[in-house]
């Protein structure tokens, strides 16, 4: 895509224009009972095993759990299911998944749901982009590891020009991934209606409710169905919840539009910036990239440009950091 045209690139944005909510929906495509629905949204960072315990201890009282799961396929919906029945183990999920060429991102993660939802016979519903969606290859494209969006910087370039590419990825990485929510907020009603006329079972419940685990960037889906008068409420993983200096300044243009965020580029270039002085993308909180004014910034930024390799500017990046915090001593 061309990062220099990005006025056109939102113009590709389709919000969800129907304010319609899950059960007028279901009513509308002539299901016989329709039960009242609740979307219990859990915001979280699906990475950890202790991050799929918190999830798995939400699953008890739920009827329906829906997984983020970009880029799933008629198989792995399978793999659910045969986890649920108590077909597969967990162990066989994640293997039987790596085998195939399509293994989980977070392993860990999976492998703990996977554990509370053995032989439970719960229903599993998936409505994220599929393998073959179109959005889900920009996506993937963007985030690989060697995607635009882990490779921001050109020594070639100015700290000015750095600064403009960092808001052109960072607003690239919102437009595919509000396409994204758009898609998951169509499925969740035509997957769900699919469910329903599967196992009518589920239409003679009078609540019907659905546990939907989603990464904690994505809670927008949460405010636009509570908008079309669905039944939703939300939890965060932890309270408050501090998301990380990349995801909020993410999350600014996501909710309030590039010109709102520009003012923070500096810092996710300060933080490629300490990645690259081998400091660890989890350690750089915002109180970390507060130490360190704009000012800072850009002469860490010359330093790179001038350093003859990697290597090289690590041992004088970490050097110069040790010194601007004996300054402030």
């Amino acid at each position: 895509m061309n990062f220099n045209n990005s006025n056109l690139e939102t113009n590709r944005i389709e919000e969800t224009k129907t304010p319609e909510n899950i059960e007028a929906f279901l009513k509308e495509q002539g299901l016989e009972n329709v039960p009242k629905i609740e979307t219990c949204f859990f915001f979280n960072q699906h990475a950890t095993s202790e991050d799929g315990q918190m999830v798995a201890d939400r699953l008890n009282d739920k009827d329906i759990f829906i997984q983020e799961n970009a880029g799933w396929d008629k198989e792995r919906l399978e793999t659910w299911h045969k986890v649920s029945s108590g077909e597969f183990t967990p162990e066989q999920a994640i293997e039987y998944e790596k085998e195939r060429g399509r293994p989980f991102f977070w392993p860990d993660y999976f492998k703990t749901i996977f554990k509370k939802l053995h032989g439970t016979s719960k229903e599993v519903l998936l409505v994220d982009i599929k393998s073959d969606s179109e959005i889900y290859q920009e996506i993937y494209d963007l985030m690989k590891k060697d995607g635009v969006y882990w490779n921001l910087v050109d020594k070639n370039k100015s700290y000015e020009e750095a600064c403009e590419r960092i808001s052109d990825v960072s607003e690239l990485e919102s437009i595919t991934q509000k396409e994204r929510e758009n898609e998951i907020l169509k499925n969740i009603k035509t997957n769900l209606f699919e469910l329903l006329k599967e196992k009518p079972e589920l239409q003679n419940k009078e609540n019907l409710k659905m546990l939907f685990s989603m990464g904690s960037f994505h809670t927008r889906l949460y405010h636009e169905m509570k908008k079309s008068g669905d039944n939703v409420n939300r939890e965060f993983q932890s309270s408050p919840y501090t998301f990380d200096p990349r995801n909020t300044v993410e999350r600014v243009i996501h909710f309030k539009g590039r010109e709102k965020a520009k003012e923070y580029m500096p810092k996710i270039l300060l933080l490629w910036l300490l990645e690259r002085s081998n400091m660890k993308y989890q350690d750089i909180s915002k109180q970390v990239l507060s130490c360190f004014s704009d000012e800072q910034t850009r002469k860490l930024f010359e330093m790179y440009k001038k350093s003859e390799s990697d290597d090289k500017f690590r041992g004088e990046a970490q050097a110069w950091i040790v010194e601007q915090f004996k300054k402030k001593i």
